[in-house]
């Protein structure tokens, strides 16, 4: 029984940090892709104000 349970801690710290990297590396993602988007915009406004 405790040897189960020490497993089952140790597996689930695991799961923690895999989620907490996947969070981060998601996170990371929509912001470049916040980025990109807003120098889209601002591409689009400044030739479409020049032309």
């Amino acid at each position: 029984m405790y040897s189960q349970g020490a497993i089952y801690s140790g597996r689930n710290r695991r799961a923690t940090v895999r989620t907490q990297k996947a969070w981060r590396s998601s996170l990371l993602l929509g912001a470049l892709m916040i980025v990109s988007i807003a120098i889209n915009a601002a591409i689009v406004l400044a030739t479409g104000n020049g032309g």
